[in-house]
C-alpha cells in the first residue's frame, strides 16, 4: 500500500504499530484509502491467530514529520502533533467498550476514502484535547460489501486490497471520475419530491 512504519511500541497495554501515509516520496490522493484497506488487511491475518486482535484509528490532517531528539541513538524520524494523538485516542475508545477487532476514523479520513469505501456512522465521542466531539466512522470491509452487493468497489482497489504490491497508477488520475452508485438516484428521488411538493396547493 506504500505506506511507512514508524515505529513499534510494545508495554503493559499491549503492542502499537505506528503506520504513516502521504510521507514523500510515497504520497498519494488516496492515501486514506490505502490506509484503511491495511487496517482491514491486518485485522483478516490477525483473525487467523487464536486469542489475537487488533484496534485501529485513523485520522488524516497535517503533522509535523522529521528528526526529533538530542543526539546519537537518542535522535529518531518520527511524526507529532493533533492527528496523531486523535488517531491514538480513536484507536483506544473501542475499549470503553470493550471491543475489539476495531477500526474506527475521523470525519477527514471518511471524507477522503469516500468514494472507494462505505462507511457505518458510529456515533459522536469526546475526546482529550477536543471542545466538542467528534464524529466516529466505521469502513465496511469491502470484499463483505461486495459479497453483499451494498455497493460496486472499483476493480483495482479490489486487487490492492488482495495484493498490495499490485497498483494501477492510472487509478489516481480517474480518481475523480468514479461515479458513486445510488447518489444520483436519490439526488434525483429529492429532487421530485421537491418539485411535487411545491406544485401541490397548500392552506397556509
Amino acid at each position: 500500500m506504500e505506506g511507512s512504519l514508524n515505529k513499534l511500541v510494545m508495554d503493559d497495554k499491549g503492542s502499537t504499530l505506528i503506520c504513516i501515509w502521504g510521507l514523500c516520496p510515497f504520497s498519494h490522493e488516496d492515501d486514506a484509502t490505502r490506509a484503511i484497506l491495511t487496517a482491514i488487511n491486518i485485522r483478516r491475518e490477525l483473525l487467523k491467530i487464536d486469542k489475537t486482535w487488533c484496534n485501529v484509528g485513523i485520522s488524516t490532517g497535517e503533522v509535523f514529520s522529521g528528526v526529533v531528539g538530542t543526539s546519537g541513538s537518542r535522535k529518531e524520524f518520527s511524526v507529532l502533533g493533533d492527528y496523531v494523538n486523535l488517531a491514538a485516542r480513536i484507536m483506544y475508545w473501542p475499549k470503553k467498550y470493550k471491543q475489539t477487532g476495531k477500526i474506527y476514523v475521523d470525519l477527514q479520513t471518511k471524507k477522503e476514502a469516500d468514494p472507494f469505501v462505505n462507511f457505518m456512522y458510529k456515533g459522536h465521542c469526546e475526546f482529550k484535547g477536543k471542545s466538542i466531539s467528534l464524529p466516529i466512522f466505521e469502513p465496511i470491509d469491502p470484499l463483505e460489501e461486495s459479497l453483499l452487493c451494498i455497493k460496486k468497489v472499483p476493480d483495482t482497489f479490489l486487487k490492492i486490497h488482495s495484493n498490495p504490491f499490485v497498483i494501477d497508477r492510472t487509478s489516481e488520475l480517474k480518481r475523480k471520475q468514479i461515479k458513486q452508485v445510488g447518489r444520483d438516484a436519490l439526488a434525483k428521488k429529492v429532487s421530485e419530491d421537491l418539485i411535487e411538493y411545491f406544485e401541490e396547493p397548500h392552506t397556509p
